[in-house]
């Protein structure tokens, strides 16, 4: 998917104000915080590609 539908479909999603729900905010505050479990040792090696910081300290700082 292009950059400008993938806009132009968030943008839809957010006028149905569907984002305002509490227990919408919860469930996707949960599923992201999933998601940076998971992905914690790849995130962590990108951090060190990017910037060299060391694992030790992106867990401190960033993921911990």
């Amino acid at each position: 998917m292009d950059i400008p539908s993938l806009v132009q479909q968030h943008q839809i999603f957010f006028k149905t104000h569907i984002t305002r729900d509490v227990n919408y905010r919860k469930a996707a505050l949960i599923r992201l915080r999933k998601e940076l479990i998971r992905r914690e040792k790849e995130i962590i090696h990108a951090i060190y590609l990017d910037i060299r910081k060391p694992e030790f300290e992106s867990i401190l700082t960033e993921t911990g």
